[in-house]
């Protein structure tokens, strides 16, 4: 690989854990950041990084420079360094948002190439302290297709891919209108649900019966607003468009009820359960699936240590694995994901003296 060193703006969940994927799977490669004094310092106790920086600017002695500062951030110094780029350096991102930085390249570029990416994970809690060098397991990582058959792109798709990310490339115009429905309106529209349901009646706080259904579809609605302002401002016309179509949706059920019109929102249900459906459960991203294995287990000291250990006895790799749920004193679900359906099969057969049930 022709990439030395990796200069990194942004040491924040998705810039953390680029560094200690680089870290770990690329030794020989030098990093350097750029972020707050007490980030740094943080990230080379932890020999997550080699260099400090203390301008933007500095990034350029790199071979790689990663933006990965919030939009409003990344869209100025991306602006700012584009100029400046030899021939041989690459230029990418991991926003939210591509058009506006494609704009940016065709106007202000002149060597160089810039690779648009978007990696779609995350947690619930960002910063570097946070940052995980499993995060991109199984995640959809989106490549711009401008400069898609050149050997610089092929490059950087083969650094993700270590990492466990899929790569899939769209053109900036489909992946912001996509992102606008499957990550932007989701987000506004659990930031709606929670301020309609924040009631008070009698002395009762309506959220305070909220279950696991509320739960799941609100998780989002703490993402701090900081994060999301940019995002929100430069791909307002996606969104909208977003929001409109949803709000149709719901003035036609608000019509259907109104009129007693029920088999129309029972036809309703059952498109939307037929397109939820064809959604793959098992990997982050909705794209190339992997083969699940739910189990049962005891709620006992030492099960997930028996799985794992198992596992790796019998050179079957687990490619993720989540506790849905547990339930004290009798047993919890883990959910395991597998590469084939044959290491499922493997699995299961060995696993089957500490379950309950296999579901």
């Amino acid at each position: 690989m022709g990439i030395k060193s990796v200069s990194i703006i942004g040491l924040g969940l998705i810039g953390g854990s680029l560094a200690k994927g680089f870290k770990e799977y690329f030794p020989g490669i030098k990093i350097s950041a750029f972020d707050l004094p007490e980030t740094l310092d943080i990230a080379l106790n932890q020999k997550v990084i080699d260099i400090k920086l203390f301008d933007p600017f500095d990034a350029l002695k790199s071979d790689l420079i990663i933006i990965a500062s919030p939009v409003d951030h990344a869209l100025n110094i991306f602006e700012l360094l584009v100029p400046f780029l030899n021939k041989k350096q690459i230029i990418t991102d991991v926003c939210g948002i591509k058009e506006p930085l494609e704009k940016i390249w065709k106007e202000k570029s002149g060597n160089g190439i810039y690779i648009g990416t978007h990696p779609m994970t995350g947690k619930e809690k960002g910063g570097f302290i946070n940052s995980d060098i499993l995060l991109f397991q199984n995640s959809v990582f989106i490549f711009s297709d401008l400069f898609k058959n050149r050997i610089a792109v092929k490059e950087l798709a083969k650094f993700y891919s270590v990492f466990g990310a899929r790569i899939i490339f769209l053109s900036a115009k489909l992946h912001d209108e996509i992102v606008a429905y499957v990550s932007h309106l989701p987000q506004l529209i659990s930031v709606a649900l929670v301020n309609s349901v924040a009631k008070n009646k009698d002395g009762k706080e309506f959220i305070d019966f909220a279950a696991g259904g509320f739960k799941d579809m609100t998780r989002i609605a703490s993402s701090n607003f900081n994060v999301w302002e940019p995002i929100l401002s430069s791909n307002k016309s996606n969104i909208i468009k977003s929001l409109r179509t949803i709000e149709k949706q719901i003035q036609n059920t608000i019509k259907n009820l109104d009129s007693g019109n029920t088999k129309k929102i029972g036809n309703d249900f059952l498109k939307s359960k037929n397109s939820r459906n064809k959604i793959p459960q098992n990997f982050k991203g909705f794209l190339s699936p992997l083969h699940e294995l739910n189990l049962l287990v005891e709620d006992k000291p030492g099960v997930l240590s028996y799985i794992t250990t198992s596992m790796y006895k019998a050179n079957i790799n687990i490619k993720d694995i989540e506790l849905i749920k547990i339930r004290e004193g009798f047993g919890g679900t883990f959910r395991l994901l597998f590469e084939s359906a044959w290491d499922v099969e493997r699995a299961a057969k060995i696993l089957k003296k500490i379950t309950i049930r296999n579901k």
